[in-house]
């Protein structure tokens, strides 16, 4: 008998079961709810995915990267991704998103957020109104007392002609 080669086993496919969401939260300088170049990250938020079942797949800080944080590896199924934005900051976007993941997909997300007054107003001392109405408020307080004494011990006649 003649020996025949034996054929190799057909390779299976690879079957992508999982896929990535790259979440990016950033300063939204002008306000429009859009990503726009010179716009920088925002570091120090919060991110996390959440499963259907309300299991935490993942959860980061954000920092200082201009591509965000991709949480890789996730199985295909919904998830819903949601920021907290650090303190000092307002969000200009919603800050929760839900999504599908099939397999083999990578969803971006974007969450912005814009500086609240307080810290636009950086560098300036923003106790310093505060303190002058209060030692104002005092100040008054004080002249008040001092002239309801005085109103109180001052024993006036009435003159005749009121009588």
């Amino acid at each position: 008998a003649r020996d025949a080669p034996t054929p190799a086993p057909p390779t299976p496919t690879p079957q992508f079961s999982t896929g990535q969401i790259c979440v990016l939260l950033f300063q939204d300088l002008n306000g429009n709810a859009r990503l726009e170049e010179g716009e920088p990250p925002l570091a120090g938020g919060k991110v996390s995915v959440v499963d259907a079942t309300g299991a935490l797949a993942g959860e980061v800080t954000t920092g200082e990267d201009p591509g965000g944080h991709c949480f890789e590896d996730l199985p295909a199924d919904d998830y819903n991704v949601s920021a907290a934005v650090p303190e000092g900051y307002n969000p200009t976007t919603g800050m929760n998103a839900p999504l599908r993941l099939a397999p083999g997909d990578t969803k971006y997300v974007q969450f912005g957020a814009q500086a609240s007054a307080a810290l636009q107003r950086s560098g300036e001392d923003r106790t310093g109104g505060r303190t002058l109405y209060g030692v104002l408020g005092v100040i008054l307080l004080l002249a008040a007392g001092v002239l309801g004494y005085y109103a109180a011990r001052y024993d006036r006649a009435v003159p005749g002609s009121l009588r």
